[in-house]
């Protein structure tokens, strides 16, 4: 599954249109991260929020 797919998935609302999705979409930046990378200690506020592939 591609990410677009992933997100699109993610953001099913009936009032987003497919271009709001999009728009949405292009707003998300790919990180990667180290295979057992600490990327968020549980209880730790974060600003993001991550979608594992």
């Amino acid at each position: 599954m591609n990410p677009s797919s992933i997100l699109k998935s993610i953001y099913q609302h009936p009032q987003l249109n497919s271009a709001s999705v999009e728009e949405i979409i292009k707003a998300h930046k790919k990180v990667f991260f180290k295979k057992s990378e600490i990327i968020l200690k549980q209880g730790q506020q974060s600003n993001a929020y991550y979608c594992m592939e």
